[in-house]
């Protein structure tokens, strides 16, 4: 039984749980944090003398429940003593007790009485082993004497994020409960769910890997993944071909010097799928890359290449640029391609979508291209832009590659499975 009757069916769980350790995960605006403080004061009010810790990482986030907490007019009649001063503590006439605790790392400032529960909100601000090492070491002993409950809550940061394990490791034990929502599931998307006009956007809009791990709250491999684990193990499939005759074929050429390799992909314009994957050693002359290169065009039945030529004394603008004028002369029908933001954005996400929809293919030894895809990542700047490349910085030769060897793919003309239905249909 609850105090507040209008709450999702996995608000009502949750806020009634009686396992000894729970895990709350959801998308952005799934209604967690109104879940948490209903089963705050759910247990405050049905067990007199009940003690809750509630950290979280964020300031605001701890402030902004304490002060939605005191400020409620049902809580207020229940109260005895809200004080703000050393710590955050809203005392009810019952006997129980709620603190409120910034984590900032210090571990003494978690020490004190035993508590019947702990909640430690936001964690995905604790990403490191050491972080999660620190906060158990407190936590374990505040709950011991009461055989409290131990409640984490927040989003996943990656399948290896340390919560994430954790419970997963431990589903199948009847002490430990969790719940993966996404934001659908909440209450301000509960008349249309799936179908509500903000998530419509996000769906589109976003990359699915950010999609499905704030929005639809699915963990991926890495916290920053631009592609989905699933898709890569669907397309990782297949040995690499010998160059067929009437096969025409597209090479992706990255072009590296001091800090990375220069990466070849080729791609059968015929079938989607990959059938070489190179990198050349760091700081090899390009004149002996363009002769290598040459062969190996010639050998895939004079596929054309797609050269980035952002590199260079004048930026790759011009023909005459070091970087370039070696495969200009022994290659007459390159393509240059300029990779300022925009047109590496539009290229990038090209990528993302044909393996998105399985329209490629790479197999299985590829070793070290299907790795960087693995570890290729985005990041979102201040004012919502996202931007694409390997750890670091680098490490993404092979993905540009492809990208540019994709951009031959479909400047060529050759349609995908889905385009032809819509075409059949027409």
């Amino acid at each position: 039984m609850t105090i507040v009757a209008d709450v999702m069916e996995w608000q009502h769980e949750f806020i009634t749980a009686s396992e000894k350790f729970l895990s709350l995960m959801g998308g952005r605006r799934c209604g967690k944090s109104h879940a948490i403080k209903l089963r705050m004061l759910n247990n405050c009010m049905y067990f007199p003398g009940f003690k809750v810790m509630y950290l979280s990482p964020s300031g605001s986030l701890c402030n902004e429940i304490f002060e939605d907490m005191t400020n409620d007019k049902v809580i207020k009649k229940r109260t005895k003593r809200v004080v703000k001063q050393p710590m955050r503590k809203i005392q009810f006439r019952n006997g129980s007790e709620i603190i409120f605790i910034m984590w900032s790392g210090d571990p003494n400032k978690l020490r004190g009485l035993g508590f019947d529960e702990v909640i430690l909100d936001e964690i995905q601000s604790l990403e490191t082993m050491q972080d999660r090492d620190k906060v158990l070491m407190i936590v374990r002993p505040l709950i011991m004497d009461r055989q409290g409950t131990f409640v984490v809550a927040g989003q996943y940061r990656g399948a290896q994020c340390w919560w994430h394990k954790m419970f997963e490791e431990n589903k199948d034990d009847p002490d430990y409960k969790s719940w993966s929502i996404p934001s659908w599931h909440g209450w301000m998307f509960r008349d249309e769910g799936w179908e509500h006009p903000e998530i419509q956007l996000a769906y589109k809009t976003l990359p699915r890997a950010v999609f499905d791990q704030e929005i639809a709250c699915i963990p991926t491999a890495n916290q920053n993944a631009a592609i989905r684990p699933e898709d890569l193990v669907t397309i990782t499939k297949g040995k690499a071909q010998e160059p067929k005759k009437k096969h025409v074929y597209a090479i992706g050429v990255d072009l590296g010097k001091t800090v990375d390799p220069s990466a070849w992909v080729v791609i059968d314009l015929n079938t989607g799928e990959i059938v070489h994957a190179e990198l050349r050693r760091i700081g090899e002359r390009h004149e002996v890359g363009a002769q290598k290169l040459t062969e190996l065009s010639l050998k895939y039945n004079a596929a054309e290449c797609w050269v980035d030529t952002t590199g260079g004394a004048t930026g790759g603008r011009h023909d005459i640029d070091a970087y370039t004028r070696f495969y200009r002369e022994r290659l007459p029908s390159m393509r240059a391609v300029h990779m300022g933001m925009k047109n590496k954005m539009r290229l990038i996400q090209n990528m993302l979508l044909m393996i998105e929809q399985h329209e490629i293919s790479i197999p299985e030894e590829f070793a070290e291209l299907i790795k960087q895809l693995e570890m290729y990542e985005f990041r979102e700047d201040k004012w919502g832009n996202f931007s694409y490349s390997g750890p670091g910085g680098h490490q993404d030769d092979f993905c540009v590659a492809l990208a540019l060897a994709i951009e031959g793919y479909k400047i060529s003309g050759f349609k995908t499975e889905e385009e032809k239905e819509e075409e059949k249909e027409k």
